[in-house]
């Protein structure tokens, strides 16, 4: 019979790798007073008596594992645990020359490490663990280090923007399942509707963010409520310069890598910043730490440069003009989807409706009719509703839809006719799990198509990443195959150095 785990046992299995009994519960962030009286039955004389005594109390009636802190509000009637004092300010009667000075008299590092009590600091500190996990009991506190980080604030700029440039250096994060981390993460704050205290504007990451956003090298962004892959890379070990320009305006915000080179790369593209605010004046602070993990390696940054400026974000224009060439075409449709668009087919038994992928929230698979000569209309209702980022999609002969997740390294399809039928994981792993592996694109193998290993008709996948992101590959599947959430080891094109190499397969085409 299988015996219940202490909390510190749940955590350390979770952490191993290993199954635990239950799933792990961590706590310590409700600051709401009313929550946590609420949980416990105490009052608010009580509570503010003994505000972390209670919240403990609360923790455990919820039977949490875990404490990462024990969040009270900075003032009674409250209900954060930070107020407006709790950031820098700018000192604005201070002038140029002053701060100059003030910079100048600062103690250097080595000043400071050699005035440093290594050993009194640190009995202090274990002082205090040993002191919250005496109140915690048999819950385990385990406090993060938030202070492990550079913050650089500045107050309210003269300016409705603000361009923040700076300088990293940042090692490959390693690539395995259940160890995923940013080494580095940049973090952009202000005000959200006149509330300085909301949280993230904009998140910048370096590395693998999950089994399912990233790679060893990715640059990653945060938009809406999730991770995203940007599809470019920083160079591992390497000094390279970044600048992120606010649209506070538009409520958005755009990264460049390398700007000052002669080639700039765009990371992020007037993406929206984090929330549902209407105005974002002003930016005020920006921050560089890890983001999740532990153990990591040395990161570097320099050189950050805060500049105030005006940066209205033009709206993006329509993707392209149709030019018209003779008579046989007359007429264009244009469509608004009302959402991010990704990859287009047109069903091959009627040559006229379009499939297309949904690839931002909410996500799915839809489809366009026509209704007279160059006229069609969306069909509001998905064929295949609730999917995270579908990349790569195809119709076949059949009417099968087939496409990719390359986050959660996944094939699907939905079998003709579509309304009588749900969606199926085909491939739910390429490889060896432990490895991530990059499904962007596929395709429907054409008549002609000859060799020893593939037929007419059978699914090749793009792999722009095969096993741990080394070099690009195409996978072979049968697409009458009934084996479902399979594991596809079968090569097209094997990865390797010599064959399509590493870099970023992003399409492929019959």
């Amino acid at each position: 019979m299988n015996r219940t785990m202490t909390h510190a046992e749940r955590l350390d299995a979770a952490l191993a790798l290993k199954t635990p009994d239950r799933t792990p519960v961590v706590g310590g962030w409700i600051a709401c007073p009313a929550h946590i009286m609420a949980i416990t039955g105490a009052d608010e004389d009580e509570y503010w008596n003994d505000p972390k005594g209670v919240s403990i109390q609360a923790y455990r009636a919820l039977g949490t594992d875990g404490l990462l802190d024990v969040f009270v509000p900075a003032v009674r009637g409250d209900y954060r645990c930070v107020d407006q004092s709790s950031y820098p300010h700018a000192a604005t009667d201070m002038s140029l020359e002053a701060a100059v000075a003030a910079i100048d008299a600062m103690p250097s590092p080595e000043q400071i490490e050699s005035q440093f009590d290594f050993a009194g600091c640190y009995a202090q500190y274990c002082q205090s663990l040993q002191r919250m996990q005496s109140l915690c009991g048999d819950m385990v506190w385990m406090p993060p280090n938030w202070g492990a980080g550079a913050t650089l604030a500045w107050g309210v700029p003269p300016q409705s923007d603000v361009q923040v440039t700076w300088w990293a250096r940042v090692p490959a994060s390693v690539v395995t399942v259940g160890t995923e981390a940013n080494y580095l993460r940049m973090s952009l704050y202000g005000a959200e509707n006149g509330n300085c205290l909301a949280g993230d504007n904009a998140l910048l990451g370096y590395g693998i963010r999950s089994a399912t956003v990233g790679d060893a090298t990715s640059l990653t962004y945060y938009a809406g409520s999730a991770w995203f892959n940007s599809g470019k890379d920083y160079t591992p070990d390497t000094w390279e310069q970044y600048r992120l320009t606010t649209h506070t305006a538009q409520g958005k915000y755009t990264i460049i890598k390398n700007p000052d080179s002669a080639n700039p790369e765009v990371v992020v593209d007037r993406g929206p910043f984090i929330g549902t605010a209407t105005n974002w004046f002003p930016v005020f602070m920006a921050a560089w730490s890890s983001s999740n993990g532990t153990n990591h390696p040395p990161v570097y940054i320099d050189d950050i440069e805060i500049k105030s400026l005006v940066a209205n974000a033009e709206e993006l224009g329509k993707p392209y003009n149709v030019t018209f060439h003779g008579n046989r075409f007359t007429n264009v449709t244009e469509l608004k989807i009302g959402g991010g668009v990704g990859k287009a087919a047109v069903d091959p038994r009627d040559n006229s409706t379009i499939v297309f992928a949904m690839d931002t929230a909410p996500g799915g698979i839809y489809r366009a009719t026509k209704v007279a000569s160059g006229n069609w209309v969306v069909d509001p209702t998905p064929l295949a509703a609730g999917l995270d980022r579908p990349s790569g999609l195809t119709v076949d002969t059949n009417g099968t839809i087939w496409w990719t997740h390359d986050y959660s390294q996944a094939v699907m399809r939905l079998k003709a006719p579509w309304e009588s039928n749900t969606p199926e994981t085909v491939i739910s792993h390429f490889g060896d799990p432990a490895f991530d592996d990059d499904p962007i694109d596929l395709v429907v193998a054409p008549d002609n198509f000859t060799g020893g290993l593939g037929q007419p008709g059978m699914i090749v996948i793009a792999d722009r990443g095969s096993d741990g992101d080394a070099y690009n590959a195409l996978n072979l599947l049968d697409r009458n195959t009934t084996e479902l959430s399979q594991t596809n080891t079968t090569f097209l094109v094997p990865p390797t150095t010599g064959l399509l190499g590493g870099g970023n397969l992003n399409a492929i085409t019959a």
